[in-house]
């Protein structure tokens, strides 16, 4: 199988997490970085939409970020002020790609655009830094109202917040969002022609009610009007889109469908929304799960895969500075215990750890050291969001359910626990509290500027440390450390193997 993969942005959970799913005879055909965004910078978007024209003669799946091929990523989209034509004809170039390949299944996602909820403009518009928990708080307001749900005390209080931001922002964030909107139902249209095969459309951090509430509703009823409300998927997510995709097409091209067992160990956990989402857990859950063409079953025997959720019956609120309850009914021994069974009876191993949101739980990684499940399990992911997560995990058990290759699987595995326990779990911790601590540092954890580098080498060594004292370096083939902020920030690390 050979695919075009057009990723979402240039961060590592985009473009390299693909490369490290665990499957053989799969050749990916990645755009270079250089004619990518780098965070705010907007990428080359013609260059873009050539590459795709350029590469996909001899392909079987086109595997394509609207995103990307539209505004040049994700912030980007957040940020253009372009026309719905200009945006419309880039669209243009999946006709050709028809044209030149139709043999080729194309495979889309294309995201319902977030607004959040805190004041933080490192990925979208400047004014958001001021005033972005005021902006989506009206989202909240606007969204009820038009719902009828608007009560005498939310009137009172959205007054009192509207003053906390200029009408100006509200007009550019409105006036984004409604072309973003409207290009989503303009790519529609494709897949009604059947020029995409298959169309994704995750919500990213979205919430019950707001402004990605709203469109959501709207592109809805365009898809019922339409008669595709069956076929094309809706849930929350984002970066793990990508890997949603890849998964379809690795299914697909082998028409071999892998059926998952989801085994919670806290049942409480699947009525549950996970922070940054809208629905409850379990029917994200079924929707992750079928976007790859795998099969969600609800008997043990019957599955290929065994999907390990460990979670509490509440999910963390990151806005809190402590996220009380959290823990309650989350069982560690009951997943290990899951765990065990699953390997012991061959299957696939996935973990899905939600009890944090952007880390891992370190409980859970010390149990699974202390069991010697590290390279037992097939998949594991415990970062960002709750369906960054799933979407994760599940692309790895598709993969390794297909090629059964323990070598890829043991080095995607050792990036998982590096970057979702090790390094977002301890390390950066401690980076944060170094840059918020010193004196003479004129930096923060959101621009690291002149003390990247020093940032940096000391991420490499601590990751190094405690690698060696988990062993994790042992089976995979490189067994030194390289480490790389990507976007001049603490929140992620690019790991590699050298």
């Amino acid at each position: 199988m050979k695919a075009l993969f057009l990723p979402l942005d240039e961060r590592p959970c985009n473009y390299l997490y693909p490369q490290w799913v665990p499957i053989d005879d799969v050749e990916l055909l990645l755009p270079p970085r250089k004619i990518l965004p780098q965070q705010k910078k907007i990428g080359d978007v013609d260059a873009i939409g050539r590459w795709v024209r350029d590469n996909c003669d001899d392909v079987d799946y086109v595997l394509i970020s609207l995103d990307m091929l539209l505004y040049s990523g994700i912030v980007p989209s957040r940020l253009h002020h372009d026309s719905v034509e200009e945006i419309e004809k880039r669209l243009e170039v999946l006709h050709e790609v028809k044209k030149r390949n139709p043999r080729a299944k194309i495979f889309v996602h294309s995201l319902i655009m977030r607004t959040p909820s805190y004041n933080l403009a490192t990925e979208e518009p400047d004014y958001v830094g001021e005033c972005g928990l005021n902006l989506y708080i009206e989202g909240v307001y606007l969204d009820k109202e038009k719902q009828g749900l608007l009560t005498e005390e939310d009137k009172a209080a959205r007054e009192e917040n509207r003053k906390k931001f200029k009408q100006e922002y509200l007009d550019d964030l409105m006036t984004r969002r409604k072309t973003n909107k409207e290009v989503i139902l303009k790519a529609l249209q494709y897949y009604i022609d059947g020029t995409i095969d298959f169309f994704l459309i995750p919500q990213d951090d979205c919430a019950p009610f707001g402004f990605t509430s709203m469109d959501r509703r709207e592109i809805v009823q365009f898809l019922k009007e339409n008669h595709i409300d069956d076929k094309v998927v809706m849930h929350p997510g984002a970066d793990e889109a990508g890997l949603t995709l890849l998964a379809r097409a690795i299914n697909d091209s082998r028409g071999k469908f892998p059926k998952f067992y989801v085994a919670y160990n806290c049942d409480e956990s699947k009525h549950g929304i996970p922070e940054f989402e809208s629905q409850h857990l379990d029917i994200t859950m079924t929707s992750q799960i079928e976007s790859t063409l795998s099969k969600r079953v609800d008997v043990w025997e019957e599955a290929d895969v065994i999907l390990v959720v460990s979670a509490g019956k509440n999910f963390m609120n990151c806005h809190l500075p402590e996220w009380p309850d959290s823990f309650a009914g989350r069982d560690i021994s009951r997943a290990i215990g899951y765990i065990e069974k699953a390997i012991h009876e061959g299957k696939v191993v996935a973990v899905a750890d939600l009890t944090y949101c952007n880390r891992g739980d370190i409980d859970l990684y010390d149990a699974i050291v202390e069991n010697d499940f590290l390279f037992e399990i097939s998949s594991y992911a415990g970062w960002n969001t709750s369906s960054n997560t799933l979407g994760t995990t599940i692309a790895n058990a598709v993969g390794y359910f297909h090629s059964h290759d323990d070598e890829k699987k043991n080095v995607c595995l050792a990036h998982r626990y590096i970057e979702d326990i090790l390094y977002m779990a301890k390390v950066r911790d401690e980076l944060n509290a170094k840059v918020e601590s010193h004196p003479d540092w004129k930096i923060s954890i959101h621009a690291l500027d002149g003390m990247k580098n020093m940032l940096q080498e000391y991420a490499k060594e601590r990751l190094t440390a405690l690698s060696y004292g988990t062993g994790l370096l042992n089976d995979v083939p490189g067994k030194k450390i390289d480490v790389r902020f990507i976007w001049n920030r603490t929140f992620e690390a690019e790991v590699a193997f050298k």
